[in-house]
Formats: C-alpha cells, sequence, structure tokens
C-alpha cells in the first residue's frame, strides 16, 4: 500500500484541515469557505455518510469557534450554526454520492 492510499492518513489529513479550520476561525473570525475542503475531501475519499458526519462536525465547530472568538452570541450563532449545516452537510452528501457512483460505476 502506498502512503497516499493508506486510510490513517487520509483521515489525518482531513483532521488537521478541520482543524487549522477551526483554528483560523476562532482566530481570525470568519472562516469563508475553509470548512467545506474537509467536508469535501471526507466524501471523496470515505463516501456520503462521511461527507455528512465532517459536514455536521464543520457546523458545530463553527459555532464553537464564533463563541471562542466572542464574535457573535445568542441567536447570531444558532443561525450560522443552521446556515452551516445547510451548506456543509449537502456538500458532503453530494460529493460522497458523486465518489460512491464513481466507484460503483467503475466496478461495472
Amino acid at each position: 500500500m502506498t502512503w497516499h492510499r493508506d486510510p490513517r492518513l487520509r483521515v489525518l489529513l482531513i483532521a488537521v484541515l478541520t482543524a487549522g479550520a477551526f483554528i483560523s476561525s476562532a482566530w481570525i473570525g470568519d472562516p469563508g469557505a475553509l470548512f467545506l475542503l474537509p467536508v469535501m475531501l471526507a466524501g471523496g475519499l470515505f463516501g456520503r455518510w462521511a461527507g455528512i458526519s465532517t459536514g455536521v462536525l464543520a457546523a458545530g465547530l463553527l459555532a464553537i469557534a464564533q463563541v471562542v472568538a466572542d464574535d457573535d452570541t445568542g441567536l447570531t450563532v444558532f443561525a450560522s450554526t443552521v446556515a452551516g449545516l445547510a451548506v456543509y452537510v449537502p456538500a458532503g452528501l453530494i460529493v460522497g454520492w458523486l465518489s460512491e457512483s464513481r466507484v460503483e460505476l467503475a466496478q461495472e
């Protein structure tokens, strides 16, 4: 098995990207699309359930980062968490579904 196909290294890469997005969003305040990279990478490498799970995790980390950064409190944290769920979860689902479909077509 080559190093780039090792699932442990793939999970480590996703974890490092997620942690980097969390740290930068807590430090800077606005993560932009930083959380989309690990969500879409997880979906592409491990399928739709990994993409969905990483999307939920990213939305939760976004809320925690906003509370830690003390940028927003109360309803705005809730609203941004819902918006994060509305963006990150479908992105992970779509990329994961496309990845699984590609694998199924390659097996046929």
